[in-house]
């Protein structure tokens, strides 16, 4: 459910629960889930820019955040996305893994250290 709050909420929720606990691990859909699985109002962010955010805490963490769940994009939908745009801005030539499989999640893991 991080995925529906502000970055100062996220950080407020992550401190409350790494104050009475050791680890907090939870999963987020990533940049490339589909819009229509949703309710609209999903921050669609990177592991990169999850692992930015929650390396905020006020605590000394180690944190991880991974992609999970990568599935094939269906036909219609890479149809879709590649015609989107003038062809040479959507790429014909990409190299058909970064076309047809995409990881729709983030796993993330956070251990307080003492």
């Amino acid at each position: 459910m991080f995925e529906h709050f502000t970055d100062n909420q996220v950080l407020k929720l992550l401190n409350q629960q790494l104050y009475v606990g050791r680890m907090v691990t939870f999963s987020v859909p990533s940049e490339y889930y589909l819009e229509k699985q949703g309710f609209g109002d999903e921050r669609l962010m990177s592991a990169k820019e999850w692992l930015y955010l929650v390396e905020k805490v006020n605590y000394r963490v180690k944190a991880m955040a991974r992609y999970y769940r990568i599935e094939l994009v269906g036909l219609k939908t890479m149809m879709r996305n590649l015609f989107k745009g003038p062809l040479h801005i959507r790429g014909l030539f990409r190299r058909p893994s970064s076309v047809l499989l995409k990881p729709l999640e983030i796993l993330v893991k956070i251990n307080k250290l003492e």
